[in-house]
């Protein structure tokens, strides 16, 4: 699947982003197919940008490994929020950035690169429980966005549930959350699918027009 459908997806689309032409379709695939409302090619992710520093290889090996180093960076980061001490920080950063699922789709991109952002959607879900500022209210919605631009909508949805479990879960046992954090928290949820209408709606198209719909 790298070799023949991610891989030529995410060229062809970094080759027609540097004309300044956005892959609607792409001609390559059979008598040619949707690029762009196919979720995982990830036109819109701003990772894509290192594509246009470096040559198409080593930006798609750097495109892997950050995946990787980001995951450890937040998931050490929400688990600092918590709590919980450095050096078990370091281990959960490690247990998560290398588990069984992280590992197995590693070579995708696509897929590692929406499920880095969960711990940094925790984190700022965490903090507007504590309390509510455009910082952490942005954070969220910014999180969350690039979460969906990242080109796995099964990863992204996971996403959005687990936000939601964690929310509800911690304010049941806290039994001190204000409505205000309530509303603010699924303004959160709602404000990325809203501004990310433009790759969802195409995308919702073409899965209404699947032989697997």
């Amino acid at each position: 699947d790298v070799a023949k459908e991610l891989i030529p997806w995410k060229h062809f689309a970094i080759e027609s982003l540097k004309v300044s032409q956005i892959p609607f379709w792409n001609p390559y695939n059979f008598s040619g197919n949707p690029l762009m409302a196919n979720f995982q090619s990830g036109v819109f992710y701003p990772a894509n940008l290192m594509f246009f520093l470096l040559s198409f290889e080593n930006a798609w090996m750097l495109y892997i490994i950050s995946s990787s180093i980001l995951s450890a960076v937040f998931m050490y980061l929400f688990l600092r929020r918590l709590a919980v001490s450095s050096y078990a920080s370091i281990l959960g950063s490690i247990s998560y950035t290398f588990s069984l699922y992280m590992t197995v789709w590693i070579e995708y991109g696509n897929i590692g690169h929406t499920l880095l952002w969960l711990p940094l959607v925790l984190y700022f879900t965490d903090r507007i429980l504590e309390k509510v500022t455009y910082r952490n209210f942005l954070g969220l919605i910014f999180s969350l966005f690039l979460s969906i631009l990242a080109g796995y909508i099964q990863g992204a949805f996971y996403i959005f549930l687990m936000a939601f479990i964690y929310f509800l879960g911690k304010s049941y046992f806290n039994k001190k959350v204000s409505k205000i954090k309530s509303l603010v928290f699924a303004s959160g949820l709602a404000f990325p699918i809203l501004l990310s209408l433009f790759q969802l709606l195409p995308t919702l198209e073409l899965f209404g027009n699947s032989s697997r719909g």
